[in-house]
């Protein structure tokens, strides 16, 4: 699918209207600029939600051979404030 905002809309529908803790599970072999966009956002309201008061956790898996995506990860992890966010290197 190529419309990403299309895509993660449910997921973020989903996320917003989540009462309570929350762990969300994250495993890409790619993203793009769109899906990045889209990605933060989610991100960002999960972030929101420990504000509130929620315990809320990120897990982002990434194969071992992957730099870039772990790079990602590590860029977004260093945006988000509040929620703690693990990353895992998964062998192939």
């Amino acid at each position: 699918m190529e419309n990403s905002v299309e895509f993660y809309a449910p997921v973020k529908k989903l996320v917003e209207e989540h009462e309570g803790a929350l762990h969300v599970e994250i495993g890409l072999d790619f993203f793009n600029t769109s899906s990045s966009k889209c990605l933060m956002d989610l991100l960002f309201i999960v972030d929101k939600k420990v504000m509130a008061g929620n315990e809320c956790s990120i897990k982002w898996s990434y194969k071992t051979d992957d730099e870039d995506m772990r790079d990602a990860a590590e860029e977004f992890r260093e945006l988000l404030k509040h929620v703690n966010v693990e990353l895992e290197e998964i062998d192939d």
